[in-house]
């Protein structure tokens, strides 16, 4: 927490850090382990909010936390920000890349194809480095990657821009998929079942 407020930081290195420890305890004792990532004490989605957020993804992926949740809050999770949410899914897929490493075999070394093109070749022709970059090179969806010119000439949009452009795009075609058969009714047990235990009616939504 803050100790200037008692405020719980969300973003603070000390929550990342803590629940790095925890997950791996939890993972010594065989449970499983929910910890924080993709929130901020930020009031808006800026640049305080996307290094906070960075931060906390990486470190949750790094300790394979089982469960991660808060995503896309704001404000110590008093304000659920869609700008966010949608900042940190690509953050999450950076993330996901790193996690991902380094692959070394004899397919990614490709020591033939070094001895064929030899010395004063190049390989960018190769299919074989085609098939390669498409495998290994991460492509951003929201972050801009152009020379100046460019950005420039395709209306000079900012990442701000983007996102909000982005947001608007999942709110008018997104649609949830139908949960499988069977799912809502075993759903619908397990909610009665827990209510049955604890003797509290009224847990279920209709």
């Amino acid at each position: 927490m803050d100790l200037r407020t008692a405020r719980p930081s969300y973003g603070s290195p000390e929550m990342s850090l803590y629940s790095a420890a925890l997950a791996e305890l939890a993972r010594y004792a065989g449970l499983p382990f929910m910890g924080t990532a993709g929130a901020s004490e930020s009031k808006a989605m800026d640049i305080q909010a996307a290094i906070e957020c960075t931060m906390q993804v990486l470190l949750s992926g790094l300790s394979s936390t089982t469960l991660v949740h808060d995503a896309g809050f704001l404000d110590c999770a008093d304000i659920g920000s869609l700008e966010m949410l949608v900042v940190t899914d690509e953050i999450i897929a950076m993330a996901r890349r790193v996690l991902r490493g380094i692959e070394v075999t004899d397919e990614t070394l490709m020591l033939d194809l070094i001895d064929e093109v030899g010395p004063g070749g190049h390989f960018i022709a190769t299919r074989e480095t085609a098939r390669r970059c498409r495998e290994e090179i991460w492509v951003p969806t929201l972050m801009d990657r152009d020379p100046w010119e460019a950005w420039v000439a395709g209306g000079g949009e900012t990442m701000l821009d983007r996102v909000r452009a982005r947001v608007r795009t999942v709110l008018d075609t997104h649609s949830s998929p139908p949960l499988p058969d069977g799912a809502e009714e075993r759903i619908t047990a397990v909610i009665a079942a827990a209510e049955e235990r604890e003797g509290v009616a009224g847990w279920g939504c209709s």
